[in-house]
């Protein structure tokens, strides 16, 4: 336990940068966030990708934001620096720890995170990249290894000085190339206990036609996703961090993944 959290801090993980180097963010009201919905013969096309190679629908999304994250670095870093062997990319995945005596309380009460990083080198073939993706998420199902983050916590704290050192040393450092929240059908169980209007669930005299949410972002990390299932499409919703991000970069670095997403799906 205490190895694999070493390791992950020896790696470099690469941030992914825009086009701005200012240091105060723009005003925006709506938090620059980006939303887009794919079609649902899509998201059929890409449930049928995953389960080519039993692998679950966040699998996918995953290996596809590896490619995304390679791609964006390649063309808008400076591609005469010699990449370094401990450089990796990371999508860092949230994941709600709680038990049954936790149901009351809110996902962000009891988190840990898992953290699946690829060197560059390892980012080339889509199917051997996803059986990879999906042996390692399945290990971490199986083994509970999300509550690796929290024991690790918990071990760096009995040593007087670590943890506090770790995190002077990893306040601005990029901890995770792209934060990824995938909720699944997270309106089934809401929807299955309230009524529905034309297809559509009814809370009081509103209706649901969209639903998005983001999580937050930390220093050294620009780019955050949260994906979910809505009425049988995919909804992506992306924000950058504003320091590092036009908006222009920020439609860009989404129009890019939804193309990714777009070919996997019409290839299957």
């Amino acid at each position: 336990m205490t190895r694999y959290s070493l390791r992950y801090l020896r790696q470099i993980k690469l941030s992914l940068t825009g086009s701005v180097s200012g240091t105060q963010p723009p005003e925006s009201s709506d938090f620059g966030l980006h939303i887009v919905s794919l079609s649902r013969q899509q998201t059929r096309g890409l449930r049928s990708a995953a389960k080519r190679f039993n692998a679950s629908f966040s699998d996918l999304v995953i290996r596809e934001l590896l490619f995304l994250a390679k791609w964006w670095h390649a063309s808008h870093s400076d591609t005469t620096r010699r990449t370094g062997k401990n450089e990796t990319f990371c999508i860092q995945l949230p994941n709600s720890l709680r038990g049954p005596s936790d149901d009351r309380l809110p996902a962000c009460n009891v988190i840990g995170n898992i953290f699946i990083e690829r060197p560059p080198s390892d980012i080339d073939d889509a199917d051997i990249l996803l059986q990879s993706v999906r042996d390692e998420m399945q290990f971490v199902h199986q083994s509970q290894a999300g509550w690796i983050f929290i024991q690790s916590l918990s071990v760096l704290r009995k040593i007087p000085g670590v943890l506090t050192a770790i995190q002077l040393l990893s306040r601005k450092r990029c901890m995770a190339s792209i934060i990824l929240s995938h909720m699944g059908n997270l309106m089934n169980s809401i929807g299955a206990r309230l009524p529905k209007r034309d297809g559509q669930i009814q809370i009081g005299n509103l209706l649901v036609e969209d639903v998005c949410g983001i999580g937050p972002l930390r220093p050294g990390t620009n780019v955050v996703v949260s994906t979910m299932m809505f009425q049988g499409r995919l909804l992506i919703a992306l924000r950058c961090d504003s320091r590092h991000f036009s908006a222009d970069d920020t439609a860009e670095l989404l129009n890019e993944f939804v193309t990714h997403l777009e070919r996997t799906a019409e290839a299957n």
